[in-house]
C-alpha cells in the first residue's frame, strides 16, 4: 500500500456516477462505487459479490477518476485466468474509446511490448503465465517507466488463485508481483466465490493481511436459480439423463429448451454428448444448434460461438470451464453440471452463468454417479458422511484446521484436471459431499450453499432506491431477486420434468466367431477389404464429422480399427447381409452404418 492514502473526500457519490456515465453510459450502484473509492485512495481491496453483480466495472472506476485529477498513475493491470474472458473485456473497453491490450502468448510480440514501454495504453489484460512467468514481460513491469505510471493491479474471478495453483504453478507466485514491481501498487481481488477458508488462503498466497487490506464482502447467495442434485439413471457414458433437453419426437415446431450450458470436466468430454444430443434432433438445421466449446477451439470458433449463443442461435453448448467464469450472456435460463468433478465454488461459478437478464430465474442441475449418494456407497459405518451441525460446521467453519484439509481435498479435484483425466471421487464429508448428501439436519440446499459460503456475516445488499431513485422499484441490479423454485428438498414436484425413465437396454450379443486362420490375414482378399474400409472412412469422415472431431481424434472417430478388424472378421464367416446385422455385431452408430 503507498505510504500516504490518496485523498477522496472530493469523489463524493454523484461525482463518481458522472464520469462513469458520461464515459460508458452507465450508473455505478452501492457496491461498485465502495470498491472504487477504497481502491482509488491507494488500499488493498478483496471484494466478493455475486455472480451478475457488476465486478467488472468496477475494475474500470479508478482508472476514470485519476484521469478526471489527472494523476500520472492512471493505467490499469488486470489478470484474467482465461484468455476468451481477457479478450471480452479489452474488446468492450476498445468500444469505449480506451487503449486496451491483450496480452497472452498468442498476442505476445515485441510490438506490443514496445506500446506498453512508451506508455501508450490504458489497460493490459493478461494472465498469471505472462506476468509472472515470462521473462521479458516481468522485467518491462519493472522498469520505472513503466511502473510509474500504474494506479492497481486486478486480480479478475480471485478464487483461482487458490483453486487453480496445482495446475497452474503461476498462481502460487502472483503475490510476488507485489514486491519486485516497484512502487507499492494496491491490489484489487475480486470474485464471486470467496468462502472463509479460499478466502483465508488467498490472502496468504498474496501477503494481504487486516491492517493492509479493505475487505467489502457481499453474500453470494442467487434466489433466482433453483437448485437440483440427482443421482444419473442411465450409464454416464450413454449421456441419456440429458434427454429431457430434446425429449423422443423432438422437432422443428417442438418448444425449445432453455438456452443451455453443460458443464464436462474435460475437453475431451465435451464431444460425445454433443454428438448424442445432436443425435437427438431430426434435421441438420436443428443440429447445428449445438455445439461443444472448450479451450482446444480455435479462438475464432470460440467468438464466434459466443456471439451465436446470446443472439440465441443455439439451444446451448457442451463445455469445460473455458466458457464459464465472467463469460456475461444474459439469456442463459438452464444450466447443468455432468458429474460432481469440481469443487463447490467451481460449481457455484458454473450455476453462476445462469439467470444474467434483469428479473430471470433459471434452473440449475448438478448429476451425480451413483458413487457419490450416500446410497450409492459402501454401508461401512466408517465411509459414511458425518452429520453437520446447523451453527459453524467444522468442514465449512472459517478457522477449522479440517476446512484446510477439505479445501485442499477439494482443489485436487479441480487441480489434477488433464485432456484425458481420471474420473475424480468427491471427499465424503466435504462441501460438495454435504450439497449432494445433505445432512439430516438440513431440509434445503440453498441454507446448506449459506453456510459453506460464510453469507451470514456478510453484506446482504445494497438499497436499489439509492442505487437509482428515478426508476420505479430503484436499481434493477441491486433491486431483491426474483424468488423461484429453492430446489428439490424445498419443491420436488417442480424438478420432476429434469428425470428420465430409463429401461436398462436387451443386450444384443454378438456372434461366437471362431479367430482368422493365419493363411486369411495374409490373403489379398483381406487387404482388399482393408484397404476399401480405410479409403471409405477417409471418404466419408468429412461428411459425417467437423473439422473439429477429425483434426482433434482423427478419422478413426468415425470408424475405429477395432471395428474395422470386426468388420472383416465378420464378413469372413458371412455374418453381416445388411445394416441391422452390421451394427449388432460391431455396435457400430446405426447413422453411420
Amino acid at each position: 500500500m503507498p505510504e500516504e492514502e490518496r485523498d477522496v473526500s472530493h469523489w463524493t457519490d454523484d461525482a463518481i456516477r458522472k464520469v462513469v456515465y458520461d464515459r460508458f453510459s452507465l450508473r455505478p450502484c452501492t457496491f461498485q462505487l465502495k470498491v472504487a473509492r477504497e481502491t482509488y485512495a491507494g488500499k488493498n481491496v478483496i471484494a466478493c459479490a455475486p455472480t451478475g453483480a457488476g465486478k467488472t466495472l468496477s475494475f474500470w472506476i479508478p482508472m476514470l477518476m485519476a484521469k478526471a485529477d489527472k494523476l500520472k498513475h492512471q493505467k490499469v493491470i488486470l489478470v484474467s485466468p482465461l484468455n476468451l474472458l481477457a479478450k471480452q473485456g479489452a474488446d468492450y473497453l476498445k468500444k469505449k474509446g480506451f487503449r486496451a491490450y491483450v496480452l497472452t502468448a498468442e498476442t505476445f510480440s515485441r510490438k506490443l511490448l514496445r506500446i506498453i514501454e512508451k506508455g501508450k495504453f490504458d489497460v493490459i489484460v493478461t494472465n498469471p503465465e505472462m506476468l509472472v512467468g515470462r521473462k521479458a514481460v516481468r522485467e518491462l513491469f519493472q522498469k520505472p517507466c513503466v511502473s510509474s505510471t500504474l494506479l492497481q493491479f486486478i486480480l479478475d474471478e480471485g478464487h483461482t488463485v487458490d483453486q487453480w495453483a496445482d495446475f497452474r504453478q503461476q498462481y502460487k507466485h502472483i503475490g510476488e508481483i507485489r514486491y519486485t514491481i516497484p512502487g507499492d501498487i494496491p491490489l484489487y481481488l475480486a470474485s464471486a466465490t470467496l468462502p472463509p477458508d479460499i478466502l483465508h488462503k488467498v490472502k496468504e498466497v498474496l501477503n494481504l493481511n487486516d491492517d493492509n487490506t479493505t475487505s467489502i464482502l457481499y453474500s453470494n447467495d442467487r434466489p433466482d436459480l433453483n437448485y437440483v442434485v440427482r443421482p444419473l439413471a442411465a450409464p454416464a457414458n450413454s449421456y441419456e439423463d440429458l434427454n429431457f433437453l430434446f425429449p423422443d419426437g423432438f422437432d422443428e415446431n417442438s418448444p425449445p429448451p432453455p438456452v443451455f450450458l453443460i458443464f464436462f470436466d474435460n475437453t475431451a468430454e465435451t464431444v460425445a454428448p454433443g454428438e448424442y444430443l445432436k443425435s437427438r434432433l431430426p434435421t441438420k438445421e436443428l443440429k447445428k444448434r449445438v455445439k461443444w466449446f472448450n479451450s482446444a477451439m480455435t479462438r475464432q470458433f470460440r467468438e464466434e460461438t459466443l456471439e451465436e449463443l446470446r443472439n440465441g442461435e443455439l439451444f446451448g453448448l457442451c463445455c469445460t470451464d473455458a466458457f464459464g467464469m465472467g463469460m456475461d450472456v444474459p439469456n442463459i435460463g438452464l444450466v447443468v453440471q455432468y458429474k460432481a468433478t469440481v469443487s463447490l465454488p467451481g460449481l457455484l461459478q458454473c450455476f453462476g452463468r445462469a439467470a444474467r437478464a434483469p428479473g430471470a430465474c433459471a434452473d440449475v442441475i448438478l448429476l451425480v454417479e451413483k458413487k457419490d449418494t450416500a446410497e450409492g456407497r459402501p454401508k461401512d459405518p466408517s465411509t459414511q458422511p458425518a452429520s453437520m451441525p446447523t451453527t459453524a460446521p467444522t468442514q465449512l467453519s472459517t478457522n477449522s484446521t479440517s476446512t484446510t484439509s477439505n479445501a485442499k481435498a477439494s482443489s485436487s479435484q479441480v487441480a489434477t484436471r488433464k485432456p484425458f483425466s481420471k474420473p475424480k471421487i468427491i471427499t465424503i464429508g466435504d462441501a460438495l459431499d454435504h450439497f449432494i448428501n445433505i445432512p439430516k439436519e438440513f431440509s434445503c440446499r440453498r441454507k446448506l450453499l449459506n453456510i459453506a459460503s460464510g453469507n451470514s456475516d456478510r453484506l446482504t445488499g445494497d438499497n436499489p432506491s439509492v442505487c437509482n431513485p428515478e426508476l420505479s422499484g430503484g436499481c434493477e441490479r441491486c433491486r431483491a431477486k426474483p424468488v423461484g423454485a429453492c430446489c428439490d428438498l424445498c419443491n420436488p414436484d417442480y424438478f420432476k420434468k429434469y428425470f428420465i425413465k430409463y429401461v436398462k437396454p436387451k443386450v444384443v450379443r454378438r456372434s461366437a466367431l471362431k479367430a482368422l486362420p493365419p493363411d486369411v490375414k495374409l490373403s489379398k482378399g483381406y487387404r482388399t477389404l482393408q484397404d476399401n474400409l480405410y479409403t471409405w472412412r477417409e471418404m466419408n469422415a468429412p461428411k459425417k464429422l467437423t473439422p473439429y472431431i477429425i483434426a482433434f481424434f482423427g478419422t478413426q472417430y468415425l470408424l475405429p480399427e477395432d471395428t474395422i478388424d470386426c468388420i472383416i472378421h465378420c464378413a469372413y464367416h458371412r455374418k453381416i447381409l445388411s445394416v441391422e446385422q452390421l451394427v449388432k455385431e460391431t455396435q457400430w452408430r446405426k447413422d453411420w452404418a
